[in-house]
């Protein structure tokens, strides 16, 4: 018998107005543990491709780009980071795991867009960005 039963996805959000520079600190720590182990999975360069990034931009977000959000999905941490390109006015975004270093997707956003349709109602700004870190790398 299969178990045709949706999983069950357990998400949290934090923007990054709403972190603690501690908060930050940490997060930049874990990109910099795996910066020598980003892993550009076949989605990634594929979104990559279809919208005009490299490699080398995915890794240059990863490294230089500015924290927008962290992401809890299930047990796995993620960053939505985001970096100026100098030859377009689109910057450069990237998910990516913060413990396994895996780029998750790559797509790039208009430089002055202004996220005014962005939903604050999903984002948590009393999440506990340290702890979760914690809780994933159990």
């Amino acid at each position: 018998m299969y178990n045709l039963e949706p999983k069950q996805r357990y998400e949290q959000r934090k923007l990054l107005k709403d972190m603690s520079p501690t908060e930050v600190v940490v997060i930049r720590q874990c990109l910099q543990d795996v910066s020598d182990k980003i892993k550009i999975n076949s989605h990634s360069q594929h979104r990559g491709r279809q919208r005009y990034i490299t490699d080398k931009e995915i890794v240059e977000c990863v490294e230089k780009g500015a924290i927008v959000e962290f992401h809890q999905v299930n047990n796995q941490c993620r960053v939505l980071l985001r970096h100026r390109r100098t030859t377009t006015t689109n910057d450069v975004c990237v998910a990516i795991n913060i413990l396994s270093g895996k780029v998750l997707t790559a797509y790039t956003n208009r430089s002055h867009d202004d996220h005014s349709t962005l939903r604050e109602e999903k984002y948590n700004p009393e999440l506990n960005v340290i702890a979760v870190i914690s809780d994933c790398k159990r």
